[in-house]
């Protein structure tokens, strides 16, 4: 790992954006995204993805802008004309807020976009910050396999849900597979094995090799329970909204659903967040398994991530990414 500052990480990203022709105001978005992960330490999601997603906007450049349908009252559709999935995940994100801010609730879906919709959790969380509650679901290119299957069969289907407490929203963010697809690619390129009940290969063998992932099949999370979390999301996000589903059965681009509704529909928000201080200060207070390690809240390890590098302006980035990365920037230049 390397230190390097966010002013310089927001420059060199921007500089490769703008060298492949992502518009302006795309990159802004991505920007910011990629600055936000990496402070919060979602390395996975954040600059290892830059890549990716200049080979998706050179493979299919965008058509057009996203195209904005209203379906009925606080339900809005989109179709991203082939955007990024994080662009477009970010036009949800601020719909839904605007929309359930002023009606109370809303449902915003989007289809027709192009690569990762990052990490979910960093749109949620938008939502709580500006007291609302807030849960997007996303379903994605098929690498895992049923519970009990071999084939590929669903996308590693991520779920993020935001609850607003204070400055520091609860924000749970994961995927649905047993390890993100980011973390197995994170361990690919540092030669780590996969943790056991996570990968099987070409022939349904259980695998340690994390490469094994792209020619045979990643697991679902909690076995069948997983799965079952894993097929509803593609559901959402497929036949639902016109998304694809499964692996051929199908065809057509990711999906991607975010539900918005504001806290205090049912009771005065001071009311809401004292009772909610109360329930996080008695699970802390609880006994722990290991006096050395606190009991933590879901989001709270990022959040304290985010202090430190807004203080120093200063963030850790994977060295090796880093130098290539810039590298590419000066050459494109």
């Amino acid at each position: 790992m390397i230190e390097v500052s966010v002013t310089e990480l927001r420059d060199v990203v921007g500089r490769e954006l703008r060298a492949h022709g992502v518009a302006d105001d795309d990159a802004a978005i991505l920007i910011d995204y990629i600055v936000d992960t990496e402070s919060a330490g979602h390395r996975t999601h954040g600059l290892r993805r830059l890549t990716g997603m200049l080979t998706a906007t050179a493979k299919t450049p965008p058509s057009g802008p996203v195209q904005i349908r209203r379906t009925s009252p606080g339900v809005i559709a989109l179709d991203g004309c082939g955007r990024l999935g994080v662009v477009v995940a970010q036009r949800c994100t601020d719909l839904a807020i605007d929309e359930a801010r002023l009606g109370g609730s809303a449902m915003v879906v989007a289809t027709g976009f192009r690569g990762s919709t990052g990490a979910l959790g960093y749109f949620t969380r938008q939502a709580a910050l500006r007291g609302l509650v807030a849960l997007m679901v996303a379903s994605c290119e098929s690498g895992v396999a049923a519970e009990g299957g071999i084939d590929p069969a669903l996308g590693t289907n991520p779920l993020a849900v935001s609850f607003p407490h204070d400055r520091t929203p609860i924000t749970l963010d994961m995927a649905t597979s047993a390890v993100s697809y980011g973390t197995l690619q994170e361990m690919a390129a540092h030669g780590i094995p996969a943790p056991p009940s996570t990968v099987v290969d070409a022939a349904g063998r259980p695998s340690c090799d994390a490469r094994d992932a792209l020619t045979g099949a990643q697991l679902p999370m909690a076995g069948h329970k997983g799965y079952g979390l894993a097929l509803l999301i593609e559901l959402l996000a497929g036949p639902m909204i016109g998304g694809k589903a499964g692996r051929s059965a199908t065809p057509g681009s990711d999906g991607l659903v975010m539900v918005a509704t504001r806290v205090d529909h049912f009771r005065m928000p001071n009311e809401i967040a004292e009772e909610t201080a109360r329930l996080l200060a008695e699970i802390r207070a609880g006994r722990r398994r290991d006096p050395d390690e606190p009991i933590r809240i879901p989001g709270e390890r990022s959040e304290h991530a985010r202090i430190a590098a807004e203080r120093s302006g200063r963030v850790l980035v994977d060295e090796l990414l880093w130098r290539d990365t810039r590298r590419r920037a000066e050459r494109d230049e």
